[in-house]
């Protein structure tokens, strides 16, 4: 899955998440949104379309969810690096993750 496919797949699950923390359906999300919930569920399984800026936006304003902490929460899950590696990487700019060699975004 290519990276830009992968962070819409996460800010779709950290949405609704959210969502159903404050006991709102995933239909119910979807609606807030302007999509179909199949849509929805699309980009939570990030197998069609990616979720827009704007799509995110309308169901946070809607919702009254904070959009910052949804995209915080899905890039810091997409760029999980251990200690060691941060460590790393600051110390040699060429530097990557045994898991990211050789990956092709």
């Amino acid at each position: 899955m290519d990276r830009d496919r992968e962070f819409s797949r996460l800010v779709a699950i950290e949405l609704v998440s959210e969502g159903k923390r404050r006991g709102v359906t995933q239909k119910q999300i979807a609606a807030a949104a302007g999509i179909g919930a199949p849509q929805l569920s699309y980009y939570v399984a990030g197998v069609r379309g990616l979720l827009t800026v704007g799509t995110l936006l309308r169901a946070a304003e809607r919702l009254e969810i904070n959009p910052e902490v949804i995209v915080e929460r899905a890039y810091a899950a997409l760029t999980q690096m251990s200690q060691a590696d941060v460590m790393l990487a600051a110390n040699n700019p060429g530097y990557q993750p045994a898991d990211e060699q050789g990956r092709e975004d």
